[in-house]
């Protein structure tokens, strides 16, 4: 390799040219190539300068002077060699290699580092065939046609003016009306494109070429307009500007309660890498403007907030929107460059673990995105760990909290939100999350997009349903929304159709037309969406309080009454963590008519049971239950259990798991399946079919009663697809077991599924049984060479909705052990009564969504008694180890308000109406006991008495809480009460107990 003082040839041009012509320099004249001042920037009349010189877009000369020194030469050194070898290894290869598409970055890296003609005939080879494409070229392309500008011959230029000023070139509104442009973060990929092109073309010569000037139609981007209009949107009065710090949660723009700075416009899925290119939008105008980066909220705290939010245990993000492509962290292309333009320890952190898989992988889709850590890494910058921050934090943004026990894998985590639609939420105003060692509470369901039952699902997904939330229903509900999407009068809008009345929120999607429409896309009548709509407009749900103290508790309170139509007058929810693993969910619920039925939901991984009282009713994937008391599910890491307090007269409906319609009948040509051994479904569903035996490969036959009348057949075809439920590694391998003593079974957990060996002979077997880590199987199989097996089931779905299934005949399939059943994971009761099911498809043949327990297996319903306006809610959640003792919680009595005794160290009071200046409670035994009292008026000092007698002065948080250590005997009477007094005695108060109770009163008698 040549010395780097030789290496940039178009570099050296420049810098003799800038010598030459130093006296020459002048008063600078605006919007030409031309610096004639001499201050390395172009004048413009936009209000703006433009750098001269190229590359002028993410990095100019001296920077890249800079990335070539630290990457090989006699100052170089780590990251940026490897990053630099891996490149170079890469692109040499892909000259000998067809299946190795060359890349454009690379390519003008090598091109520009080593003088390399070679480099530059393999770049210009590859520009050619890249516009040559009908589309709008990538970031990375700009990029490289801006370190090699010079080179870059006038018909390619023309080129990609041509293809970068077509209509919707960049994706989410054309670039061509520059100043009608949508700013969403959907946009900002396609944005920063365009930008990148403008700032590379902007008063180039190439305009005035007579094939531009006399074609303006084919060549009309108006570079100069669109860098304007970028830097007005990027600047204080830009709605991109406000948009981008109100998720961020800078003050001001907003109606809830200030927290932490960042957040997020969407989830924590695929829409991450939309998110992260805000940081190349604003860093691109930065740069070639010469302009200090505009201070984003969102993208400056980017990284803390993403440490946050990650799910002990799994890894990934929190799932709020589960879209199937779970996000592990911010998007990895921007996390180096966010981290060195706002000098981001947080950021730092996960640049750090995204350029250490990079250096560790050489796989190739992830080696096209690693110039960005050459450019962008600063090794310089120390990084800040998750571990560092505390265990809770509340994003005013977003309207976000998060909370965990500790910051270990075991952790307990949750999630409360109550905020406004930024963008897309899906109506989870005042919802939670909870986590222990796997997921515990989740968002039900997934997004699915294909097929009619898979887009009903997806549909069940959007809504509150799906949510740990609250409904409400309204018999005669209307969507209820005016045209700028702020709530109407009661009544006003649209009434809805029973399919589309859950009793939920108010909703994005459009509103069904008739009874069993379940749109999820589409304009028209009924639309709610707030990104449309001016900043503060359409609210939704606001933090109203939170309080965090370290090792003690996390507290919050959301209101979510501006999420529903005005059959809600008030849904206040508090919600208390009280590490290590206790939660206290607390609601106020007043509804526009007393007989409005009100719902607590909640949807769980595990079955929820009662190991103490018998339901009244169970049947078909439903179990009821009155003034149930205690529930509790759990699996082999993690047990929960569940007090419902209040309302003390309840009915509790839980929903879920499967009905065997059919259970391990044999099957073949010659052994039908008769209706003796067929279970009749309660409503026509699809059906679920598991095959086991010999020959699972073929049809079966339907035979009976389904939605479309009596006398109906359909043939399911089995075509190998199959449930996976477990890719692993054994410990042990014998001939008729297989040890993992990685797993903590329950006993029977996998009988009647295939085990599947991995190496070896790749064999299948039947497991007859299994224990905490050993499976039994139905045969031997060989034993060496196996590292690894697959628990899976044969599946096939039905696709007609089947009532009753009489008769199911094959004749061309061999099956030992046939099961037909319904997935209830997703079923729910509608305002009139009717049952739902919202199960998507699971045999892979529209979408592959699988066996996949994390999106929720079952749901609860906690009904209030109806007659009452108001109601409250009061439910108390331990989570331990399986067969760890816990303390049942119990209700407390109290004046003005709502308690429980936690557990055996802890008392959580509530007020009834929010905020109180005076609550009184009893005491249940003679411990001693940490109380969290919520609900008092902020800032205010009360008297803390038992029986009467002053013990001390307490004074409530800014949040209205007051936390204190005291020990009751059964039947005390504590009394918080609001007093003015004056400074003297507040100075002596402070030494209660201590002070003598006769000199006080003979200080008060002066």
């Amino acid at each position: 390799m040549n010395s780097i003082n030789c290496l940039k040839r178009s570099l050296c041009v420049f810098s003799v040219l800038v010598l030459c012509t130093f006296s020459l320099w002048g008063q600078e004249i605006p919007d030409n190539n031309s610096d004639e001042d001499g201050d390395g920037f172009l004048g413009t009349t936009r209000g703006y300068q433009l750098r001269a010189g190229y590359p002028r877009g993410l990095i100019d000369a001296d920077g890249l002077d800079a990335v070539f020194e630290r990457a090989l030469g006699a100052n170089a050194r780590e990251p940026y060699q490897t990053i630099y070898q891996k490149i170079r290894t890469r692109e040499i290869e892909a000259r000998d290699n067809n299946s190795l598409t060359p890349h454009l970055m690379n390519l003008a890296i090598l091109a520009r580092a080593e003088n390399d003609n070679q480099f530059e005939q393999d770049y210009l080879t590859r520009l050619r065939e890249v516009l040559a494409a009908e589309s709008a070229p990538e970031l990375a392309t700009y990029a490289s046609m801006d370190l090699m500008w010079d080179l870059i011959p006038t018909d390619l230029k023309l080129r990609t003016i041509e293809l970068s000023s077509r209509d919707n070139a960049f994706y989410y509104n054309s670039h061509v009306n520059a100043t009608e442009q949508n700013f969403g973060y959907h946009a900002t990929p396609g944005r920063s494109r365009a930008l990148y092109f403008a700032v590379m073309f902007a008063f180039d010569p190439i305009w005035q070429e007579a094939e531009v000037i006399n074609n303006p139609d084919t060549y009309s981007f108006d570079a100069p307009l669109y860098i304007a209009t970028i830097g007005e949107e990027l600047q204080p009065g830009g709605r991109f500007f406000a948009t981008e710090n109100r998720v961020g949660g800078a003050a001001g723009l907003g109606d809830a309660l200030p927290g932490d700075l960042g957040g997020m416009y969407d989830n924590f899925g695929y829409d991450t890498w939309d998110e992260s290119f805000s940081i190349f939008l604003s860093s691109i105008w930065s740069h070639a403007t010469g302009v200090a980066m505009p201070d984003m909220a969102r993208d400056r705290h980017r990284g803390r907030f993403y440490q946050q939010f990650q799910v002990p245990t799994l890894g990934r993000m929190a799932r709020i929107w589960f879209t199937r492509t779970d996000s592990f962290g911010p998007h990895g292309i921007g996390r180096s460059l966010t981290a060195t333009r706002y000098n981001d320890p947080h950021m730092q952190w996960w640049a750090n673990l995204w350029l250490a898989e990079l250096l560790s992988t050489n796989q190739d889709y992830r080696l096209r995105s690693i110039w960005y850590e050459l450019f962008f890494y600063d090794d310089n910058l120390q990084e800040t760990p998750p571990e560092s921050n505390p265990t809770s934090r509340y994003f005013g943004g977003p309207g976000l909290v998060s909370m965990r026990s500790d910051w270990s894998d075991d952790a307990t985590f949750g999630v409360f939100q109550a905020g406004d639609g930024i963008s897309r939420r899906y109506e989870d105003a005042n919802a939670f999350i909870i986590h222990r060692k796997g997921t515990v509470m989740p968002h039900a369901g997934g997004r699915l997009q294909s097929q009619v039952d898979n887009l009903r699902h997806h549909w069940y997904t959007i809504r509150s349903v799906s949510k740990n939330t609250m409904r409400i229903m309204d018999p005669n509900e209307a969507f209820d929304i005016n045209g700028d999407g702020t709530i109407g009068s009661y009544g006003s809008g649209t009434p809805l159709v029973p399919s589309d009345n859950l009793g939920g929120q108010l909703f994005e999607t459009r509103i069904a037309a008739f009874d069993g429409e379940y749109p999820i896309t589409g304009g028209g009548n009924g639309l709610r969406l707030c990104g449309n709509f001016d900043l503060g407009i359409c609210d939704i749900a606001n933090i109203l309080k939170y309080q965090f103290e370290e090792g003690l508790f996390t507290y919050t309170v959301g209101d979510g009454t501006p999420a529903y139509t005005a059959k809600v007058e008030q849904f206040d929810r508090e919600f208390l963590f009280l590490p290590p693993s206790s939660f206290v969910v607390f609601d106020r619920v007043r509804a526009r008519d007393a007989s409005f039925r009100k719902i607590w939901m909640l949807h769980t991984v595990d079955q929820p049971l009662s190991p103490e009282q018998a339901p009244v009713d169970s049947d078909h994937g439903k179990t009821e239950y009155n003034d149930l008391r205690y529930l509790t599910f759990g699996n082999p890491d993690n047990q929960t259990h569940l007090y419902p307090l209040l309302p003390e007269q309840n009915s509790v409906v839980v929903r879920g798991g499967d009905t065997l319609l059919c259970d391990n009948q044999p099957l073949n040509a010659s052994t039908p399946i008769e209706s003796g051994a067929l279970v009749a479904s309660d409503i026509p569903r699809f059906v679920e079919l598991f095959a086991l035996g010999s020959d699972t490969v073929g049809s079966v036959t339907l035979e009976g009663e389904t939605s479309e009348g009596e006398n109906r057949t359909e043939v399911v075809n089995f075509t190998g697809n199959k449930h996976n439920y477990l890719y692993a590694s054994p410990t042990a391998v014998n001939s008729t077991s297989l040890e993992d003593n990685t797993r903590n079974w329950a006993t029977d957990q996998w009988a009647g599924v295939e085990l599947r060996t991995r190496g070896g002979g790749n064999e299948t077997a039947i497991i007859t049984g299994n224990n905490a880590t050993t499976y039994f199987l139905d045969r031997p199989i060989q034993t060496g060479g196996v590292w690894g097996y697959a628990l899976e089931r044969p599946v096939a779905n039905s696709y007609q909705y089947w009532k009753r299934i009489t008769r199911i005949t094959t004749s061309d399939m061999d099956v030992d052990r046939l099961i037909v059943s319904i997935p209830h994971y997703f079923d729910t009761e509608g305002v009139d009564g009717t049952v739902y099911s919202f199960s998507p498809h699971s045999d892979g043949r529209d979408e592959n969504f699988e066996w996949d327990p994390s999106v929720g297996r079952w749901n609860l319903a906690i009904e209030a008694p109806t007659g009452n306006q108001t109601d409250h809610f009061l439910n108390v959640i331990h989570l331990a180890d399986p067969g760890q003792a816990v303390a049942a919680p119990q209700l407390i009595e109290v004046t003005g308000g709502f308690g429980t005794m936690v557990d055996d160290n802890r008392v959580a009071v509530f007020s009834a109406s929010g905020s109180t200046s005076s609550l009184e409670y009893r005491g249940l035994d003679g411990q001693e006991r940490v109380h969290v009292v919520a609900g008092l008026t902020p800032e205010t000092e009360f008297f803390l008495q038992v029986n009467g007698q002053n013990q001390r002065m307490v004074t409530s948080s800014d949040q209205g809480i007051a936390f204190y250590t005291l020990t009751l005997n059964a039947g005390d009477q504590v009394a918080l009460t609001r007093q003015n007094i004056s400074s003297q005695l507040r100075a002596m108060m402070a030494d209660w107990p201590t002070t003598p109770l006769l000199e006080i009163v003979a200080f008060i008698n002066q």
